[in-house]
């Protein structure tokens, strides 16, 4: 099962990537106050899932895109792999979100989330005050510093395998 979500913002293309392209920047979901970020993996608690680790696969700031992967969760998981892109538009921005899941009965909570999570980011995409992140005690030393600080990445893991064919090989980093 797919969910798509084209979510038009009257926000630059700049402002909203400030927010997703961000790994520990929680304030855009609704109901999540706080994540541990450990190298490439997000823990959070997802209300209406619970506790869930996410594996960050990819991360391009040139092309505003962060892919990523639900990889533990309690319940009836069986895969997810997710992609979310920015891009410019005339009146500001759109989000490109994609998501798929098994089994089809999440479709119905995932397309929900995705449409809270779209809402938030209008409001904040808006904004001027600094963003909420991860608490530093509980960040990596990895995560992106201030939102001025170069993003530092992570280096392909060769003994990773590609996490899906529908993703095409770019000379991005992948975390």
């Amino acid at each position: 099962m797919t969910v798509n979500i084209d979510h038009p913002f009257n926000a630059s293309a700049d402002q909203l990537w400030d927010i997703l392209g961000t790994p520990d920047r929680v304030d855009w979901v609704p109901g999540v106050n706080h994540c541990l970020l450990e190298g490439d993996v997000r823990s959070l608690n997802l209300p209406g899932a619970g506790d869930i680790k996410e594996r960050i696969l990819l991360l391009s700031d040139e092309r505003r895109v962060i892919e990523y992967s639900c990889f533990e969760a309690p319940g009836t998981l069986q895969s997810h792999h997710a992609s979310m892109e920015v891009r410019p538009t005339a009146s500001g921005c759109r989000l490109l979100w994609r998501a798929e899941v098994t089994p089809v009965e999440l479709e119905d909570f995932i397309r929900a989330s995705m449409a809270a999570c779209s809402g938030r980011m209008d409001v904040r995409a808006m904004r001027s005050a600094s963003p909420a992140k991860c608490p530093p005690d509980s960040r990596s030393a990895t995560t992106r510093p201030a939102s001025s600080a170069p993003r530092p990445r992570t280096m392909p893991n060769p003994s990773r395998t590609a996490p899906s064919s529908t993703v095409q090989a770019t000379s991005d980093r992948r975390m």
